[in-house]
């Protein structure tokens, strides 16, 4: 946390300094009480799983894990269409390829392809398709339909970067991000009728939607407007909202009622709620003294606990038990797939 707040202050106005000096005792303070690293200690079994690149997970039902996956042949052309979607079975070792979502006409094949695995309260799974090409930047959101083993094309997003997304229990709405970068990040609300409205006027970026499975709350991360960040005229603004630690706030599912979870985390991403347990919350990203990893707050007493030291890709189990992991060895994208049992 004093790194982030140190190399703050280096490009702050000098009364930002002050208020982030202020800010880095506070949470040092009360960090010590709060945070555990048990990192080195979790119970972990890695999973036989084919060689390549994997960039994305998505724990299903059961003992199903989808993540999207490019075979080591494919490597040598960098394309992010190569990348295909597969289901492991762990029990027995079989992978079922998914049908590829075929590439428009006129999207580069780098860096267009799918991302942002993710799964439904149904059981099912979403994907975003990005298409980058000459008229710049749309976007895809993609459903599963396990009837016909098949992806519906379920929103587009015209000029639109789609990144996360997360729906309401009852698969009737569900919140967008628009990831424009580390200094304007913003949320949508798209109802049951696919009507699009801006959520958050007042946030200066907001991203990775968590909705609860109650269906009551959603989690997310979020910077407020202020007198400071409202205006981006120099580099040195820009550094300073990009450096900024983002809050994780919540707000009850109507986008009433918002309030600060944790403050000043770090460059977080990636919230989800364990989905048997409404006081357990998942994020990665570097956060307290500069640490990479994944973490798991408890909503109800603040505690936070370090799972993992890398920032990578993870989701939780169907039961919430568990969570599988993506990670690495040689520095090559994420080539291995990691099952961290909470439960041991």
């Amino acid at each position: 946390m004093n790194q982030i707040f140190n190399r703050q202050a280096r490009i702050q106005f000098n009364e930002l300094g002050v208020v982030f000096v202020i800010l880095a005792t506070l949470m040092t303070s009360c960090k010590t009480s709060l945070y555990q690293d048990i990192s080195d200690t979790v119970s972990t079994q890695a999973l036989a799983v084919q060689q390549g690149d994997y960039k994305s997970v998505s724990w299903l039902k059961d003992d199903l894990i989808a993540f999207i996956y490019r075979p080591d042949e494919l490597r040598v052309n960098g394309l992010d269409n190569d990348f295909r979607l597969d289901i492991l079975e762990v029990t027995s070792g079989n992978i079922e390829t998914l049908p590829q979502i075929p590439l428009p006409s006129g999207c580069f094949p780098r860096p267009s392809g799918i991302h942002e695995l993710t799964k439904l309260p149904n059981g099912s799974l979403g994907l975003v398709f990005r298409c980058h090409s000459d008229n710049g930047i749309s976007s895809t959101l993609y459903l599963l339909d396990k009837n016909k083993n098949d992806f519906i094309a379920w929103e587009n997003y015209p000029k639109f970067l789609a990144t996360s997304f997360s729906f309401d229990p009852d698969m009737t709405q569900f919140i967008q991000e628009n990831g424009i970068g580390g200094t304007s990040n913003e949320l949508y609300l798209v109802n049951s009728e696919k009507i699009i409205t801006k959520l958050l006027p007042d946030f200066k970026r907001a991203r990775s939607p968590a909705w609860s499975p109650d269906g009551k709350t959603i989690a997310f991360a979020g910077t407020k407007a202020n007198s400071e960040n409202t205006t981006l005229n120099t580099w040195n603004d820009i550094g300073s909202l990009l450096y900024y630690p983002w809050d994780i706030y919540l707000m009850d599912a109507d986008g009433s009622n918002v309030r600060v979870l944790l403050p000043l985390v770090g460059n977080i991403y990636g919230l989800k709620w364990s989905p048997i347990n409404g006081n357990s919350l998942l994020f990665g990203g570097t956060a307290f003294d500069d640490m990479e990893g994944i973490w798991l707050l408890d909503t109800a007493d603040g505690k936070i606990k370090r799972l993992w030291d890398e920032n990578t890709y993870f989701d939780w189990s169907a039961d919430g038990s568990k969570i599988v992991v993506l990670t690495n060895n040689s520095g090559n994208w994420w080539e291995d797939v990691v099952i961290i049992d909470l439960a041991k």
